[in-house]
């Protein structure tokens, strides 16, 4: 792990789920990961700094992930297939994953692998936040 004062870097295999554990440091702006498979309820969310969340192989985020990050106006998923979401139906809030975040709020948005965004827009429980959807491309870091 390292954290440059900016950015938490997890490197290796860390752990296969995130849960609230407040892995990333208070101050952390970004958090990257190339490893962890989920992100578990809560598992990154109260991070208030958290502006970019870079995630490589994340395969299903849970209810409350983001939850309460007023800064995370970027996520961005890696995974070559599609991530999958609690449902939302079952929940109020948007499933709670993106709640009081500004992907929520319509100004921050969610990158995917460009082939998947037709994919992601029509996938089951992505629907809430299918406008904030965007191809890695457009990405500028």
């Amino acid at each position: 792990m390292l954290f440059n004062g900016k950015t938490m870097t997890v490197f290796g295999d860390l752990k296969s789920t995130i849960y609230d554990e407040r892995l990333v440091e208070a101050t952390a702006t970004e958090f990257v990961n190339k490893s962890v498979k989920k992100v578990g309820v809560y598992g990154l969310g109260y991070q208030h700094s958290l502006k970019k969340v870079d995630l490589w192989s994340v395969e299903s985020i849970a209810s409350g992930a983001f939850c309460n990050d007023y800064a995370l106006d970027t996520l961005i998923i890696r995974t070559p297939k599609v991530c999958v979401l609690p449902n939302v139906s079952m929940m109020t809030n948007n499933a709670y994953v993106f709640w009081r975040t500004p992907i929520e709020e319509g100004t921050g948005f969610i990158y995917v692998p460009d082939d998947l965004v037709d994919s992601y827009k029509t996938a089951t429980n992505w629907w809430f936040v299918r406008d904030q959807i965007k191809p890695i491309s457009e990405l500028r870091e």
